[in-house]
Parts: C-alpha cells; sequence; structure tokens
C-alpha cells in the first residue's frame, strides 16, 4: 500500500485586536469543549502577571498555555517555550 502526502499550507492566523508587544492564548475546558483566552502585555513581566491572572481565573477548568508570541501584530516570534521555562521561576518575575 502506497503513502501519500498531501502538501499543506501554513495556516495564517488573523490580527490580534490590541497593540500589545506580547499575546498569550490559553486553552480552557467548557462544558461543550474547549475555549481560548487571551493574555496580554507590554513587557515580558506584564504578560506573565497577566496569564498568572487568567489561569488563577480558570483553575477549575484545566488551562493551558498554547501558545505564546512576540509583536504579534507584525512579523511574531513564537516565544512560548521560553514563557513556559519563566513561569517556574515565579518569584523573580512575581511581586505577590
Amino acid at each position: 500500500m502506497e503513502t501519500t502526502f498531501i502538501k499543506q499550507k501554513p495556516m495564517v492566523l488573523p490580527k490580534v485586536k490590541h497593540n500589545f508587544l506580547y499575546h498569550a492564548e490559553i486553552m480552557y475546558e467548557t462544558k461543550d469543549g474547549f475555549d481560548y483566552k487571551s493574555a496580554v502585555g507590554n513587557t515580558l513581566r506584564s504578560l506573565l502577571n497577566d496569564i498568572d491572572i487568567r489561569l488563577k481565573q480558570l483553575a477549575n477548568r484545566n488551562p493551558k498555555i498554547i501558545q505564546v508570541l512576540y509583536k504579534p501584530q507584525r512579523k511574531s516570534i513564537n516565544i512560548t517555550a521560553k514563557v513556559l521555562a519563566m513561569r517556574k521561576m515565579k518569584p523573580y518575575y512575581s511581586s505577590n
């Protein structure tokens, strides 16, 4: 049996509707499936704090950070791995 591969086009993401430098997408469970909530910030510290707020709001809905972008309005840079690593060092970026 021969396997054929279908060439896929890269997914085109719509522009986000804000002018913040950082944008994070958080997926969480709903009654019927999944939904998304965003966290934003102009500095990495403010983004991390906003992510913490969103994750606390959604704590009982199994939230998960899906993607974090730097300069989402332009040619964005995926910084998800960096943000996930920095969240492990919470005392260093949070005043709480």
